[in-house]
């Protein structure tokens, strides 16, 4: 099957979090790296594709929020648990992950965006499984909007 026979879905807001660290952080570098592999982590793990908005805060009360993107993750009791592994983030603690509140509309979009961004320039999370592993998969490595 060929790409351009794959159905492409809506990437929608499924996911809400906040991770926090043990210690201080004062590099930005660090907090970008340590955040993008939890996201690489996450979406093999989860085996979703994942289009992810970040804001950092740094200092004292060093901490990230995110809103998760994706056609092809089901939130359920499973996903969240994953997701708070400590083997997923073992910097701190997963303090909060939930459900993105589609009735708040862009709320969670509005806040997280309101702390220092770590510019992910439209990057796809691929979990490497299946179509993709073959690099056959219907979404691009990048997406300028979420469409």
């Amino acid at each position: 099957m060929k790409v351009t026979e794959l159905k492409f879905t809506k990437f929608t807001a499924v996911l809400f979090g906040t991770l926090t660290y043990t210690g201080k952080r004062w590099s930005w570098d660090d907090v970008a790296i340590e955040t993008r592999a939890y996201f690489v982590w996450l979406c093999r793990k989860l085996n979703a594709h994942l289009r992810v908005i970040i804001g950092i805060e740094l200092g004292a009360n060093s901490h990230v929020h995110f809103v998760i993107y994706s056609p092809d993750l089901k939130v359920t009791k499973r996903t969240l648990e994953i997701a708070k592994s400590q083997k997923a983030w073992p910097y701190g603690r997963v303090k909060d992950i939930q459900p993105y509140n589609q009735d708040m509309g862009n709320a969670g979009i509005i806040y997280t965006s309101r702390h220092e961004q770590i510019p992910m320039a439209g990057e796809v999370f691929h979990p490497h499984k299946g179509q993709c592993r073959k690099d056959n998969c219907c979404y691009p490595k990048r997406l300028d909007h979420l469409t």
